[in-house]
């Protein structure tokens, strides 16, 4: 049976609190998502909320274009078996 981890990222435009929070929610939301559609809550090992610390590029506060900000933005599926 496949399992996995849900970790939830921003981008880094917002206070660490800030982002840390919002990332929880996106998380639970792709969680809940899951759920509903059938995937049983013993195959989600975990919920993480990363916020703003696993950038995919160097788009720190405002020096990107939106484009660039939105690939931070997102809920990583790490498959642990």
């Amino acid at each position: 049976m496949l399992m996995i981890d849900l970790v939830g990222n921003t981008d880094a435009r917002a206070s660490d609190n800030y982002n840390k929070q919002l990332s929880k929610q996106r998380a639970v939301a792709v969680e809940n998502y899951l759920l509903k559609h059938d995937i049983t809550k013993k195959r989600i090992v975990k919920v993480e909320a990363k916020g703003k610390t696993q950038l995919v590029n160097n788009c720190i506060d405002n020096t990107c274009d939106e484009a660039l900000h939105q690939l931070n933005r997102r809920v990583e599926f790490i498959i642990t078996k």
